[in-house]
């Protein structure tokens, strides 16, 4: 037991006051004579020894009445730990948990309602001189400066949930320092909160031991939740008027299976197709649903399924463009080369532009979906800059050798491109003795046992260095195990580089079906090159093709809100930086001069869709385990959660119960005298 007031005991002194006057009681006795001295010997011995006792009981009862107020005003308290104090103020960090996981039911209600009420609970729970910081895990939102009461009411009262979820540790280790740097000698944290396993991570060395932690666990009724994963095509084209199977993936994370779940995919605002899906308990599934479109233009789509309460994950939104026809670049040393124009020129799903290295413009090249450099030897370090800026920005280059190539050029570019480099020439004549029908230009196009016997001859070749990379995959391969096209993928986009010229007197390629299929496959390849949709705060910018518009009046633009992006020029393209201003999960438009550019479709993480709460046991278990004694968990109501509190910070507290005590000594002091007759 210690006391709030030990200087009070001093006061213990005062029970010697009914001692002396116990001791010296100079009460006057009256001398009666009486004739039989026996019996009045008798009478006075027992009569003697009851008033003895009762004066020893009096005495008593006012020692310790005196006793018993004295303590009262020293104030006793029992400590919860060893190393507890009394103290005389307060800074008191306060962290709700807003992420998307305290959208739960709990039998009181929406988790995230809940914690506020605990929050406005744990206010009430300290004095009005106290300060109080409140902060919400999305990354320094809330009254992250140390203030009164009434701000952190109205903070508490504004939070709302967000698609943003730090992790406990860092947000900890940020209240710990900010209530260190405070004055008050309390130092207190309190963390409301489901504590979901993923965004744990917490240990004993995260905890000082100078502050005093408060968990407040909450519980959902159910950890049951449904949601879409993913959605993707396998095919990597999209074509006018050509049915398309987009794929897609619901997680089930619930003990519960279910039968014929509907699945919806809109388009632009439209339904267009839907399907029902069986889930098992705590596993997934994977379907499919098939549709056509016959106009070109910006795609809008979503996948989306109903499931409550949790409906943050509810629908994946995606986006792409569907072009009339794929604009294909072709640069040649001088002339047109006739090669292209007979493979693309009468195609109505392409649009063919061949120039030379000295008039082909940055336009042309940001314009085009594929670029091949055809026969070239060498070119300006300018169009080197420009292939760069156009690859990583998702577009495709292929490249034949000219006859007599400036090897710094092409190794210059290819080394930037983390592709295969030439070494020298080599004129032996040679097959083609490997191909790779599993990539991607060459899948689904050719029965391979039939093609094997009618492969590519080579009278010419550059060797080529191929480093070992997870970037590059050899396509085909000649006799001697030399490479004869060799694909590499650099950010976005990707490089096919093939070894021999497209001249007759080299090979004879430009008649082969796998240089025609090759060729289309890789420009068709190009329309989905583009991702489908991103997640909010893993991308801060997009880039799009600058047209003849003033970069001032670009915006983003969704059915809830708009915002001018940072707009930076790269090349023949501009960068649009949103940074954090996507907040919430839909479609934005890129709209410059009312006209639309592009989309950028953006999803919720679905790192919170998985709801495994730590819950109190498992709280407890950790805080026993690490034997942590200045972290406490409270299972309290968040009506009575300030007597949890109270009863930690301060210990329980005994003045009451001596003041009480005080008054019964004094009332057993009163009944002794009234009632106990001599």
């Amino acid at each position: 037991m210690k006391f709030i007031y030990p200087e009070f005991l001093l006061a213990l002194l005062a029970v010697s006051i009914p001692i002396i006057i116990h001791l010296f009681n100079f009460r006057k006795y009256k001398k009666v004579f009486f004739t039989n001295v026996k019996f009045l010997r008798e009478v006075v011995e027992e009569t003697t020894n009851r008033s003895r006792l009762k004066h020893l009981l009096i005495l008593a009862s006012r020692v310790l009445a005196i006793t018993f107020l004295v303590l009262a005003f020293a104030q006793p308290y029992l400590p919860t730990n060893e190393n507890q104090k009394q103290i005389k103020s307060n800074a008191v960090s306060i962290l709700l948990d807003n992420s998307f996981s305290m959208s739960g039911s709990s039998e009181q209600g929406p988790l995230i309602e809940v914690g506020k009420q605990y929050c406005y609970g744990i206010l009430n729970s300290f004095e009005e001189s106290d300060r109080f910081q409140f902060a919400l895990n999305d990354g320094g939102s809330g009254n992250t400066r140390f203030s009164h009461k009434g701000s952190i009411e109205e903070a508490i009262g504004n939070s709302h949930m967000s698609f943003v979820s730090e992790d406990l540790k860092g947000e900890i280790s940020r209240m710990t320092q900010a209530v260190n740097e405070r004055e008050e000698d309390g130092k207190k944290v309190f963390v409301v909160s489901d504590f979901q396993k993923s965004g744990f991570g917490l240990s004993a060395d995260d905890f000082d031991t100078s502050v005093s932690y408060h968990l407040i666990p909450l519980q959902p009724n159910s950890a049951a939740n449904v949601y879409i994963d993913s959605v993707w095509f396998e095919s990597p084209v999209r074509k006018i008027g050509v049915p398309d199977e987009l794929f897609f993936r619901v997680q089930n994370a619930s003990e519960t299976t279910y039968e014929s779940f509907p699945v919806k995919l809109h388009i632009n605002g439209q339904q267009k197709a839907m399907t029902n899906i069986n889930l098992v308990a705590n596993g997934s599934k994977m379907g499919s649903m098939s549709y056509t479109l016959y106009e070109p233009g910006l795609k809008m789509g979503s996948v989306s399924l109903e499931d409550f309460p949790i409906t943050f994950d509810n629908e994946l939104f995606f986006s792409y463009s569907l072009k009339e026809k794929i604009p294909l670049l072709v640069i040649n040393p001088k002339d047109t080369s006739k090669i292209f124009s007979a493979l693309f020129g009468n195609d109505p799903n392409f649009s063919l532009v061949q120039t030379s290295t000295n008039e082909v413009t940055s336009t042309d090249i940001n314009l085009a979906d594929l670029i091949i450099l055809n026969g070239l030897n060498d070119w300006s370090s300018g169009i080197s800059n420009e292939l760069i800026g156009a690859i990583s920005s998702g577009k495709r280059l292929m490249i034949f050798p000219g006859e007599d190539i400036n090897l710094n050029t092409f190794n210059s570019l290819l080394l930037s491109l983390e592709s295969s480099q030439f070494v020298s020439l080599d004129t032996q004549r040679i097959g083609v003795s490997q191909v790779n029908y599993n990539s991607e230009i060459f899948a689904n196009t050719f029965n391979s046992t039939s093609d094997r016997q009618d492969l590519p001859k080579v009278f010419k070749h550059y060797k080529s260095k191929t480093r070992t990379l997870e970037n590059l995959e050899v396509i085909l391969s000649l006799d001697n195990g030399d490479n004869l096209l060799v694909e590499s993928s650099f950010k976005k986009g990707k490089t096919y580089v093939w070894t021999s010229s497209l001249s007759e007197s080299w090979s004879n390629l430009s008649k082969h079906a796998l240089f025609v299929v090759g060729v289309y496959q890789a420009a068709t390849l190009i329309s989905s090159s583009s991702d489908l949709y991103s997640v909010i705060g893993e991308n801060a910018f997009t880039k799009i093709q600058m047209d003849n518009f003033k970069t001032e009046t670009v915006v983003l633009k969704s059915e809830q809100t708009e915002f001018i992006p940072e707009i930076r020029k790269a090349g023949n393209l501009i960068e649009l930086w949103f940074y954090d201003n996507l907040k919430s999960a839909g479609q934005y438009q890129i709209v410059a001069d009312e006209k639309i550019l592009g989309c950028v479709s953006v999803n919720y993480s679905r790192k919170e869709s998985v709801i495994n709460p730590l819950g109190e046991e498992g709280l407890a278990d950790f805080v026993a385990q690490n034997e942590l004694s200045n972290v406490f968990v409270h299972t309290d109501d968040f009506d009575t959660i300030s007597n949890s509190i109270h009863r930690i910070s301060e210990g329980k507290k005994l003045w009451e119960l001596m003041l009480y005590l005080a008054l019964l000594m004094l009332l057993f002091e009163i009944l002794l005298i009234k009632f106990w007759k001599e």
